[in-house]
């Protein structure tokens, strides 16, 4: 059976296989409201992303844990943090808390996108 770590985790996300496993990343990836959607902040040419995978988890539960230990706003190492993300083997992106960015009003507000029921229809009674 492959390990699968904080080092590797990026590689198996969306793979559909099992063991699924969960892993939690922060960066300053962030998204600009436009013409009535969204484009990623790294779309911007003068935007450099930074981020990392902070853990992986057996459980949905303990990701999601982990992942309220960070704040969007918080710095850290050398950034700020603006998106806080849970992905899995199965559905690949589960949980999304993400800084938008209106240039328009000159405002940032947080937006929560969590959608775990592929996941949960695959795994049933195994998923927590």
């Amino acid at each position: 059976m492959e390990s699968i770590t904080k080092h590797n985790a990026g590689q198996v996300i969306g793979d559909g296989k099992l063991p699924n496993k969960y892993s939690v990343s922060i960066s300053n990836d962030f998204y600009i409201s436009k013409e009535g959607g969204y484009l990623e902040g790294y779309e911007e040419e003068s935007f450099k992303s930074k981020g990392f995978t902070a853990e992986v988890y057996d459980t949905y539960s303990e990701a999601k844990e982990q992942a309220g230990y960070y704040s969007i706003g918080e710095q850290v190492k050398d950034f700020t943090v603006n998106r806080i993300t849970i992905e899995d083997r199965i559905s690949g992106e589960l949980y999304q808390n993400i800084n938008v960015f209106y240039p328009n009003e000159c405002k940032t507000e947080e937006m929560l996108i969590e959608d775990t029921s592929f996941t949960e229809s695959r795994l049933g009674e195994d998923f927590e």
